[in-house]
């Protein structure tokens, strides 16, 4: 199963730009993802709102469904990973939040306005995701990230990644 949605997500040839991010300590494989599972999100997310701007409302639609379906998890990921910013930041995590959630959303949101295919991957990421069995958005999230080459794992004590744009075909 873990094999077929690997090869769904790499065929949907998924166009991310990765963040650069630096954080002092290491992080636990929960915190990584609730990482992996806020950067699906934001994928959809700027996928619906950038083709909607393009006139495609259907993924606006989906965007939504996607949130009732999993609204309550995307709520725990977010938590700890605000708590990943807190122990890192303290006083100052809301800021820092902000400053990656931001960052990771215009990075993104700059990919979709650079490739003409990019509302017809993030359809298919779509497909991906209401389609994943046992509703698995942790597994899938972390074959996203795998399938546009970048990972964060948990051994790591500092998330970094390239600012250029990596495109999967």
């Amino acid at each position: 199963m873990r094999r077929k949605m690997l090869a769904t997500v790499a065929a949907a040839g998924i166009l991310v730009s990765s963040i650069t991010t630096a954080y002092a300590g290491c992080y636990s494989a929960e915190e990584r993802v609730a990482i992996e599972v806020r950067n699906l999100q934001t994928q959809l997310m700027i996928g619906a709102l950038s083709c909607r701007a393009g006139g495609d409302d259907s993924l606006v639609d989906r965007y939504n469904i996607f949130v009732l379906a999993y609204g309550d998890r995307l709520a725990t990921h977010i938590s700890v990973l605000k708590g990943f910013f807190k122990k890192q930041y303290g006083a100052d995590f809301n800021r820092q939040y902000d400053s990656f959630a931001t960052g990771l959303a215009n990075d993104l949101a700059r990919d979709s306005a650079s490739s003409q295919e990019f509302c017809a991957r993030t359809s298919r990421l779509f497909d991906s995701v209401m389609g994943v069995a046992d509703r698995d958005i942790e597994g899938l999230s972390n074959a996203v990230l795998r399938a546009q080459g970048r990972s964060y794992e948990a051994s790591q004590c500092r998330m970094q990644s390239t600012a250029r744009t990596v495109q999967r075909q």
